[in-house]
């Protein structure tokens, strides 16, 4: 009999996050073992611009505003989508000039509802990832 799978440990991950937490994962891993290749690999993605393979600590406190850019890596999509989100009514946000800003405090809230379809209705999804009807 298969060991039974235990449940994603980060509910509000959709499957970019999740593939993300993986390749960290791996990352971490190969520092490791080979930190000077690991730093060589890290070089090549950030050129191509792809800094969330090399995380730093960033520290938001719940009111802080972020702008679409800082909010969309939070979220783990693109910024387009987060401004989605805002028309959608989903995530509050405040014009500053020429900008939009996003606290931190909406962010994580977003992360923690269910994750819908363009019908508006709750997708509910299998531990593997896939949808359920």
């Amino acid at each position: 009999m298969a060991a039974r799978r235990e449940k994603w440990p980060f509910p509000g991950d959709n499957n970019l996050a999740r593939a993300r937490r993986v390749a960290l994962a791996y990352r971490a891993a190969l520092i490791e073992e080979a930190p000077g290749k690991a730093n060589d690999i890290d070089t090549i993605f950030r050129r191509w611009g792809e800094r969330w393979t090399s995380p730093s600590l960033i520290v938001w406190n719940d009111d802080d505003e972020l702008t679409a850019t800082a909010a969309a890596e939070v979220l783990c999509i693109s910024p387009n989508a987060v401004g989605n989100l805002r028309r959608s009514g989903r995530l509050p946000g405040r014009h500053d000039g020429n900008r939009w800003l996003y606290r931190y405090r909406d962010l994580t809230q977003v992360t923690s509802e269910p994750r819908t379809r363009n019908g508006g209705g709750t997708v509910t999804v299998d531990d593997d990832g896939s949808s359920v009807p």
